[in-house]
Protein backbone atom coordinates (compact mmCIF):
# COMPACT_ATOMS: atom_id res chain seq x y z
CA UNK A 1 0.00 0.00 0.00
CA UNK A 2 2.75 2.48 0.86
CA UNK A 3 4.24 1.90 -2.60
CA UNK A 4 1.37 4.04 -3.91
CA UNK A 5 2.29 7.00 -1.71
CA UNK A 6 4.36 9.91 -2.98
CA UNK A 7 7.69 10.64 -1.30
CA UNK A 8 6.08 13.52 0.60
CA UNK A 9 3.14 11.36 1.72
CA UNK A 10 5.53 8.59 2.77
CA UNK A 11 7.46 11.03 4.95
CA UNK A 12 4.29 12.46 6.50
CA UNK A 13 3.00 8.96 7.26
CA UNK A 14 6.31 8.02 8.89
CA UNK A 15 6.21 11.20 10.99
CA UNK A 16 3.14 9.90 12.83
CA UNK A 17 5.86 8.32 14.97
CA UNK A 18 7.19 10.96 17.35
CA UNK A 19 10.50 9.14 17.64
CA UNK A 20 10.93 9.14 13.86
CA UNK A 21 9.88 12.80 13.60
CA UNK A 22 12.33 13.79 16.33
CA UNK A 23 15.11 11.84 14.65
CA UNK A 24 14.30 13.49 11.31
CA UNK A 25 14.87 16.90 12.95
CA UNK A 26 18.47 15.96 13.72
CA UNK A 27 21.41 16.32 11.39
CA UNK A 28 21.09 12.72 10.26
CA UNK A 29 18.59 12.05 7.49
CA UNK A 30 16.52 8.90 8.16
CA UNK A 31 17.20 6.01 5.82
CA UNK A 32 14.58 5.01 3.24
CA UNK A 33 14.25 1.66 5.06
CA UNK A 34 13.39 3.37 8.35
CA UNK A 35 10.97 5.74 6.62
CA UNK A 36 9.14 2.86 4.96
CA UNK A 37 9.04 0.88 8.20
CA UNK A 38 7.42 3.73 10.14
CA UNK A 39 5.05 4.59 7.28
CA UNK A 40 4.01 0.93 7.12
CA UNK A 41 3.05 1.03 10.81
CA UNK A 42 0.76 3.98 10.14
CA UNK A 43 -0.66 2.36 7.00
CA UNK A 44 -1.45 -0.82 8.93
CA UNK A 45 -3.58 1.13 11.40
CA UNK A 46 -5.66 2.49 8.51
CA UNK A 47 -5.85 -0.94 6.92
CA UNK A 48 -7.37 -2.36 10.11
CA UNK A 49 -9.67 0.63 10.59
CA UNK A 50 -10.95 0.21 7.01
CA UNK A 51 -11.74 -3.47 7.67
CA UNK A 52 -8.81 -4.53 5.49
CA UNK A 53 -10.09 -2.62 2.45
CA UNK A 54 -6.82 -1.42 0.94
CA UNK A 55 -8.30 1.21 -1.37
CA UNK A 56 -10.27 2.82 1.47
CA UNK A 57 -7.27 2.63 3.79
CA UNK A 58 -5.10 4.37 1.21
CA UNK A 59 -7.72 7.08 0.71
CA UNK A 60 -7.99 7.70 4.47
CA UNK A 61 -4.22 7.69 4.92
CA UNK A 62 -3.75 10.28 2.18
CA UNK A 63 -6.38 12.50 3.78
CA UNK A 64 -4.51 12.26 7.07
CA UNK A 65 -1.23 13.19 5.41
CA UNK A 66 -2.94 16.31 4.07
CA UNK A 67 -4.51 17.02 7.46
CA UNK A 68 -1.23 16.74 9.36
CA UNK A 69 0.46 19.01 6.85
CA UNK A 70 -2.28 21.66 6.84
CA UNK A 71 -2.78 21.75 10.61
CA UNK A 72 0.99 21.79 11.21
CA UNK A 73 1.18 18.95 13.70
CA UNK A 74 4.97 19.40 13.63
CA UNK A 75 4.64 22.93 15.04
CA UNK A 76 2.08 21.73 17.58
CA UNK A 77 4.54 19.12 18.86
CA UNK A 78 7.33 21.68 19.08
CA UNK A 79 5.43 24.68 20.41
CA UNK A 80 6.94 24.41 23.94
CA UNK A 81 10.36 23.20 22.82
CA UNK A 82 12.84 25.98 23.58
CA UNK A 83 15.54 24.33 21.46
CA UNK A 84 13.46 23.73 18.34
CA UNK A 85 14.70 25.53 15.24
CA UNK A 86 11.67 26.99 13.46
CA UNK A 87 12.03 27.43 9.72
CA UNK A 88 10.71 31.00 9.69
CA UNK A 89 9.00 33.70 11.72
CA UNK A 90 5.57 32.52 10.61
CA UNK A 91 6.18 29.10 12.17
CA UNK A 92 7.48 30.75 15.32
CA UNK A 93 4.32 32.87 15.56
CA UNK A 94 2.12 29.80 15.02
CA UNK A 95 3.95 28.00 17.84
CA UNK A 96 3.30 30.98 20.10
CA UNK A 97 -0.40 30.85 19.18
CA UNK A 98 -0.59 27.13 19.97
CA UNK A 99 1.27 27.71 23.24
CA UNK A 100 -1.09 30.48 24.34
CA UNK A 101 -4.17 28.38 23.52
CA UNK A 102 -2.90 25.40 25.51
CA UNK A 103 -1.92 27.43 28.55
CA UNK A 104 -5.28 29.19 28.55
CA UNK A 105 -7.29 25.98 28.22
CA UNK A 106 -5.32 23.98 30.80
CA UNK A 107 -6.00 26.76 33.29
CA UNK A 108 -9.65 25.69 33.03
CA UNK A 109 -9.17 21.93 32.94
CA UNK A 110 -6.22 19.81 34.12
CA UNK A 111 -5.07 17.37 31.46
CA UNK A 112 -1.80 15.50 31.62
CA UNK A 113 -0.09 12.27 30.59
CA UNK A 114 0.33 10.45 33.88
CA UNK A 115 1.14 6.76 34.36
CA UNK A 116 0.86 3.75 32.11
CA UNK A 117 -1.27 0.64 31.87
CA UNK A 118 -0.08 -2.96 32.22
CA UNK A 119 1.00 -3.05 28.58
CA UNK A 120 2.97 0.23 28.85
CA UNK A 121 0.38 2.33 27.04
CA UNK A 122 0.41 5.90 28.36
CA UNK A 123 -2.57 7.16 30.34
CA UNK A 124 -4.01 10.56 29.46
CA UNK A 125 -5.80 11.87 32.54
CA UNK A 126 -8.41 14.61 32.19
CA UNK A 127 -9.89 16.38 35.19
CA UNK A 128 -13.17 18.22 35.54
CA UNK A 129 -13.62 21.48 33.69
CA UNK A 130 -14.31 24.47 35.94
CA UNK A 131 -14.99 27.29 33.51
CA UNK A 132 -18.42 27.94 32.01
CA UNK A 133 -16.96 29.42 28.82
CA UNK A 134 -14.91 27.27 26.46
CA UNK A 135 -13.01 28.66 23.51
CA UNK A 136 -13.39 26.02 20.80
CA UNK A 137 -9.95 26.54 19.26
CA UNK A 138 -8.20 26.51 22.62
CA UNK A 139 -10.00 23.31 23.59
CA UNK A 140 -9.33 21.54 20.28
CA UNK A 141 -5.65 22.55 20.15
CA UNK A 142 -5.11 21.35 23.73
CA UNK A 143 -6.82 17.99 23.20
CA UNK A 144 -4.79 17.24 20.07
CA UNK A 145 -1.53 18.38 21.68
CA UNK A 146 -2.10 16.08 24.64
CA UNK A 147 -3.09 13.17 22.37
CA UNK A 148 0.22 13.61 20.54
CA UNK A 149 2.06 13.62 23.88
CA UNK A 150 0.27 10.50 25.07
CA UNK A 151 1.13 8.61 21.89
CA UNK A 152 4.75 9.76 22.10
CA UNK A 153 4.88 8.52 25.72
CA UNK A 154 3.45 5.14 24.73
CA UNK A 155 6.08 4.81 22.00
CA UNK A 156 8.83 5.65 24.50
CA UNK A 157 7.42 3.49 27.33
CA UNK A 158 7.13 0.41 25.14
CA UNK A 159 10.19 0.99 22.94
CA UNK A 160 7.90 1.16 19.93
CA UNK A 161 6.02 -2.07 20.69
CA UNK A 162 2.72 -0.31 21.55
CA UNK A 163 0.89 2.49 19.76
CA UNK A 164 -2.29 3.11 21.76
CA UNK A 165 -3.28 5.31 24.68
CA UNK A 166 -5.66 4.99 27.61
CA UNK A 167 -7.82 7.95 28.63
CA UNK A 168 -9.22 8.55 32.13
CA UNK A 169 -11.85 11.29 32.46
CA UNK A 170 -12.61 12.25 36.06
CA UNK A 171 -16.16 13.57 35.78
CA UNK A 172 -17.27 13.44 39.40
CA UNK A 173 -17.46 17.22 39.86
CA UNK A 174 -17.91 18.07 36.18
CA UNK A 175 -20.87 20.45 35.81
CA UNK A 176 -22.87 20.54 32.58
CA UNK A 177 -22.47 24.32 32.25
CA UNK A 178 -18.70 23.80 31.92
CA UNK A 179 -18.93 21.23 29.14
CA UNK A 180 -17.54 22.11 25.70
CA UNK A 181 -20.15 22.52 22.98
CA UNK A 182 -21.49 19.44 21.23
CA UNK A 183 -20.28 20.96 17.94
CA UNK A 184 -16.63 21.05 18.98
CA UNK A 185 -16.90 17.62 20.64
CA UNK A 186 -18.23 16.17 17.39
CA UNK A 187 -15.36 17.82 15.50
CA UNK A 188 -12.85 16.34 17.96
CA UNK A 189 -14.41 12.88 17.63
CA UNK A 190 -14.27 13.18 13.84
CA UNK A 191 -10.59 14.16 13.87
CA UNK A 192 -9.64 11.34 16.24
CA UNK A 193 -11.57 8.71 14.29
CA UNK A 194 -10.36 9.83 10.87
CA UNK A 195 -6.78 10.79 11.64
CA UNK A 196 -5.86 8.72 14.73
CA UNK A 197 -7.38 5.30 13.97
CA UNK A 198 -6.52 2.35 16.20
CA UNK A 199 -4.96 4.70 18.76
CA UNK A 200 -7.53 4.61 21.58
CA UNK A 201 -7.28 1.52 23.74
CA UNK A 202 -9.75 2.45 26.51
CA UNK A 203 -11.66 5.55 27.57
CA UNK A 204 -12.71 5.28 31.20
CA UNK A 205 -15.15 7.85 32.57
CA UNK A 206 -15.05 8.04 36.36
CA UNK A 207 -18.21 8.92 38.30
CA UNK A 208 -20.17 10.14 35.25
CA UNK A 209 -23.07 12.45 36.19
CA UNK A 210 -26.45 12.04 34.54
CA UNK A 211 -25.93 14.92 32.10
CA UNK A 212 -22.69 13.36 30.83
CA UNK A 213 -24.33 9.98 30.33
CA UNK A 214 -27.08 11.76 28.39
CA UNK A 215 -24.53 13.61 26.25
CA UNK A 216 -22.78 10.33 25.49
CA UNK A 217 -26.10 8.89 24.32
CA UNK A 218 -26.40 11.81 21.90
CA UNK A 219 -22.80 11.64 20.64
CA UNK A 220 -22.37 7.86 20.52
CA UNK A 221 -24.07 7.45 17.10
CA UNK A 222 -21.14 9.45 15.66
CA UNK A 223 -18.75 6.77 16.93
CA UNK A 224 -18.02 3.61 15.00
CA UNK A 225 -18.84 0.31 16.72
CA UNK A 226 -15.20 -0.48 17.44
CA UNK A 227 -14.73 2.85 19.24
CA UNK A 228 -17.94 2.53 21.27
CA UNK A 229 -16.70 -0.80 22.62
CA UNK A 230 -13.69 0.98 24.12
CA UNK A 231 -15.82 3.21 26.37
CA UNK A 232 -16.22 2.26 30.03
CA UNK A 233 -17.88 4.01 32.94
CA UNK A 234 -17.19 3.40 36.62
CA UNK A 235 -19.17 4.98 39.45
CA UNK A 236 -18.28 4.59 43.11
CA UNK A 237 -15.12 3.50 44.91
CA UNK A 238 -15.65 -0.23 44.49
CA UNK A 239 -16.23 -0.04 40.73
CA UNK A 240 -13.33 2.34 40.22
CA UNK A 241 -10.99 0.15 42.27
CA UNK A 242 -11.95 -2.89 40.19
CA UNK A 243 -11.47 -1.16 36.83
CA UNK A 244 -8.22 0.47 37.94
CA UNK A 245 -6.93 -2.94 38.99
CA UNK A 246 -7.71 -4.32 35.55
CA UNK A 247 -5.96 -1.50 33.69
CA UNK A 248 -3.22 0.10 35.77
CA UNK A 249 0.00 -1.39 37.11
CA UNK A 250 -0.07 -1.88 40.87
CA UNK A 251 2.95 0.34 41.43
CA UNK A 252 1.43 3.29 39.55
CA UNK A 253 0.88 6.30 41.79
CA UNK A 254 -2.26 8.39 41.93
CA UNK A 255 -2.24 11.70 40.14
CA UNK A 256 -1.10 14.53 42.37
CA UNK A 257 -3.81 16.82 43.71
CA UNK A 258 -1.80 19.85 42.65
CA UNK A 259 -0.49 19.62 39.10
CA UNK A 260 2.00 22.16 37.84
CA UNK A 261 0.75 22.23 34.26
CA UNK A 262 3.12 25.01 33.24
CA UNK A 263 6.01 22.85 34.39
CA UNK A 264 4.56 19.88 32.52
CA UNK A 265 4.25 21.70 29.22
CA UNK A 266 7.45 23.72 29.40
CA UNK A 267 9.90 21.44 31.25
CA UNK A 268 8.81 17.81 30.93
CA UNK A 269 10.12 16.25 27.69
CA UNK A 270 7.34 15.71 25.15
CA UNK A 271 7.58 11.90 25.34
CA UNK A 272 7.68 11.68 29.16
CA UNK A 273 4.75 11.26 31.51
CA UNK A 274 4.39 13.79 34.31
CA UNK A 275 4.73 11.31 37.17
CA UNK A 276 7.87 9.65 35.81
CA UNK A 277 9.52 13.02 35.27
CA UNK A 278 8.66 14.12 38.81
CA UNK A 279 10.02 10.88 40.27
CA UNK A 280 13.21 11.25 38.27
CA UNK A 281 13.50 14.88 39.37
CA UNK A 282 13.06 13.89 43.02
CA UNK A 283 15.72 11.16 42.71
CA UNK A 284 18.04 13.69 41.11
CA UNK A 285 17.51 16.16 43.96
CA UNK A 286 18.09 13.40 46.53
CA UNK A 287 21.32 12.42 44.80
CA UNK A 288 22.43 16.06 44.68
CA UNK A 289 21.58 16.48 48.38
CA UNK A 290 23.60 13.36 49.32
CA UNK A 291 26.51 14.75 47.34
CA UNK A 292 26.30 18.08 49.16
CA UNK A 293 26.24 16.26 52.51
CA UNK A 294 29.29 14.24 51.53
CA UNK A 295 31.14 17.39 50.46
CA UNK A 296 30.30 19.06 53.77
Amino acid sequence: MIAQLSEEELELAAQSSYAYWKYSQSCSSPSSELREKMAMREANRYFLAANRDQSKALEYLRKTCTYRQETRVDILRACFDKDFCFANEQDRDLAATFRARILQDTASQPIVVHGRDKADCAILRIGERHCSKTDDQEFLTTQLYMVERALAATEANSMGCQDMMVVFLDAGCFQSKCAPSRTILKELISILQNHYPQRLKTLLVLDPPLWLRSMYAVLSPALDKRTRQKFQMAKGKKAKRRVFGEIVKEEESDMEDELDLRQYTSEVPFHCSYDEYRQRDERSRETMHRGEVLVQ
